[in-house]
């Protein structure tokens, strides 16, 4: 129990999971005969710092958390270890769920800005392939997007310093329903063009998961529970629709055609992408599954009666542990 709250540990289901008792059905836990939602899988603060350390890439196999840096304490390295141990513990092959958020996000609005400034900083590095193959994003002028969304997250940030800060909360989440719908389009252009640049994907996709993440986020601080609902309702249906047809022969075959070069044979680059191409689409899936079982966690914390505001403060300022579970009801 924290703060009241009947938060549970994933060692508790281990033996379980282990032997099919229990299955994990993205983000929830139920039990294989009958059915029954048993737990919800839920980030932490700590979770969301650990994975901003560890890598920049949402797509990636969970192997690639833990790979000893300079950078990284030693008490880093230990929490990112048991991390993967319990993603693995609840059969997890990657973090692409990370891209939905496991559970609800507990990133907070100021580490959603320096992730932001991050995936702006990679974008100049592929600038060209950006003029030649996306006129129409640069047009539109990513920048001003960014600069918009930074100033929504701090104020976000600032809000509970406010006498009517549910208000200001509420205001900033349908700011943030206009940003996620702009990169929601750009992710549909892009996924039209005859070839594929992952790079961009993945920018332009964590982007949309993080405008999406602060609206739930804003909403449940306002305790707005019903709308946080519905929110991530729609958001998971918008994740199908952009993602469903996506297949990683598909994508090896318009990103072969993009890094297409005299001196490698395309069918070279082709076996090349190919792995890839497999754990991204992988990793969308997750995102997928994660995004359609968050509105039964936010179904939980209404018929219990959790406060959303004492929800994201015990979930954010959690420092030992990076995955909890909410037990169901």
């Amino acid at each position: 129990m924290i703060g009241g709250i009947p938060f549970e540990v994933p060692a508790q289901y281990a033996a379980a999971l282990s032997n099919g008792d229990i299955v994990r059905a993205g983000a929830l836990l139920k039990d294989t005969g009958s059915g029954r939602i048993v737990a919800h899988l839920q980030e932490t603060g700590l979770a969301q710092q650990l994975l901003s350390s560890a890598t920049n890439s949402p797509f990636s196999p969970l192997q690639a958390l833990y790979t000893p840096s300079s950078v990284l304490s030693n008490v880093q390295l230990v929490q990112i270890k048991s991390m993967v141990e319990g993603l693995q513990v609840l059969q997890f092959a990657n973090i692409g769920a990370t891209l939905a958020g496991i559970g609800v996000s507990a990133i907070g609005f100021a580490l959603m800005n320096q992730k932001l400034k991050t995936i702006e900083s990679q974008l100049s590095t592929f600038e060209l392939r950006v003029e030649d193959l996306f006129k129409e994003i640069k047009e539109r002028d990513l920048r001003s997007h960014y600069a918009r969304i930074y100033g929504l997250f701090q104020q976000a940030d600032q809000a509970h310093t406010l006498t009517h800060c549910a208000a200001e909360w509420q205001r900033i989440a349908g700011a943030l329903a206009e940003e996620s719908s702009f990169f929601h389009y750009e992710i549909t252009f892009l996924l039209q063009q005859e070839e594929f640049d992952y790079d961009l994907f993945s920018a332009l996709t964590r982007s949309y998961a993080m405008c999406n993440a602060g609206r739930i986020e804003c909403l449940i601080l306002a305790r707005e529970l019903p709308a946080a609902r519905r929110v991530s309702r729609d958001a998971a249906h918008d994740y199908n629709t952009l993602f469903d047809n996506v297949t990683p022969i598909e994508l090896a075959r318009r990103s072969a055609e993009l890094l297409e070069r005299r001196d490698r044979p395309y069918d070279h680059l082709l076996r090349n992408e190919l792995p890839k191409m497999r754990t991204l689409v992988s990793g969308v899936r997750d995102a997928q599954d994660a995004a359609h079982s968050k509105p039964y966690l936010l179904d939980t914390l209404i018929e219990n009666k959790i406060d959303g505001y004492e929800y994201m403060l015990a979930i954010r300022e959690e420092r030992e542990r990076p995955i909890l579970l909410l037990k169901a009801s």
